[in-house]
């Protein structure tokens, strides 16, 4: 039988504190899309910190995360998180690849909105979210019509931004060396 999952969430992960990962990953298991068409891939990247890896460790345990598919890939040396987010692509082996830093979140229906908005335009090759921030500011990014403009200089399209994986790996995106951004 087929895998049924349609998105995989690729949350790398570099010391983050449990709390601020918790966060992320809770906000992919409250999302409405049916949940046995997500899975979660996150991307240890060589994590040093001790509150990390032990939450890191409890995860791997389980392979779900409260009823979500559950992967756990480990670098051995930390290669940073561009390169992360194209080594969870090309393991995505799904429709549509989404990468989540791992201290945001998602609104509750942005994948289901994505994906209806990717299936109904066949043409497009992504969709890309507003912004809202949380903790000690709150601050609303509504998002902006597509430009090229906007894609090349602004750069105001952000992370979580749901890919055809297909397409995505069709760029080569690991031919370019990319570091920073934990």
């Amino acid at each position: 039988m087929p895998d049924p999952t349609l998105v995989t969430v690729v949350i790398p992960v570099f010391n983050t504190p449990k709390e601020f990962l918790k966060q992320a990953l809770d906000s992919v298991a409250d999302q409405t899309i049916n949940r046995n068409l997500i899975r979660i891939h996150i991307i240890d990247d060589a994590s040093t910190a001790p509150g990390t890896v032990k939450f890191l460790s409890r995860l791997e345990r389980k392979n779900r995360y409260r009823g979500i598919g559950l992967k756990l890939s480990h670098n051995t040396e930390n290669e940073w998180v561009a390169a992360c987010r194209c080594a969870g692509a090309e393991q995505a082996g799904t429709d549509y690849v989404v990468f989540l830093d791992s201290d945001d979140a998602l609104d509750c229906d942005y994948l289901k909105k994505a994906v209806l908005l990717l299936e109904a335009n066949p043409q497009a090759s992504w969709a890309y979210p507003g912004t809202r921030t949380f903790g000690d500011s709150h601050h609303l990014w509504p998002a902006e019509p597509f430009s090229a403009f906007n894609v090349w200089f602004k750069f105001s399209y952000n992370t979580p931004n749901v890919y055809r994986t297909r397409q995505w790996l069709s760029v080569g995106q690991r031919k370019v060396p990319v570091t920073g951004d934990y």
